[in-house]
């Protein structure tokens, strides 16, 4: 016959379980860098952190239809190099943006005007984060 004791000496492991559960969400709200896609085409846009002109960390290939949004999430605290690609893996646009690792940062990707005999280019327009960060 077990003693009521024997049932508490558990509950202290099963009252931390219980605290981490609760506690992990808000630390997996990690930060990142948002992007819409305000042009007329499907693009591919990918981050990458450079250390001494090399490539140390690629992010996902993010693929967002036109008037779409996606993230890119868990990001350190870095300068991170984006890339925009049209469908035919053509670059469009390409640029470093600082990034403090704690607070998200929301891009509209954007066309740019360019004369009829050069290629299509976008650009990056800095826009607050929407409400709940997604």
């Amino acid at each position: 016959m077990r003693r009521f004791t024997d049932y508490l000496r558990n509950t202290g492991p099963a009252s931390l379980a219980v605290v981490v559960l609760v506690l992990v969400p808000a630390a997996l709200e990690a930060s990142g860098i948002g992007f819409r896609n305000d042009t007329n085409q499907t693009i591919h846009v990918q981050g990458s952190l450079v250390v001494n002109g090399q490539v140390k960390q690629r992010g996902s290939l993010l693929r967002i239809k036109p008037g779409e949004t996606a993230w890119d999430l868990n990001l350190p605290k870095c300068v991170r190099t984006i890339t925009v690609y049209d469908g035919s893996n053509r670059v469009l646009f390409q640029g470093a943006i600082p990034f403090d690792g704690m607070n998200d940062l929301f891009f509209a990707v954007q066309p740019v005007a360019v004369p009829a005999n050069q290629p299509p280019r976008v650009k990056l327009k800095e826009l607050p984060v929407p409400v709940g960060g997604q």
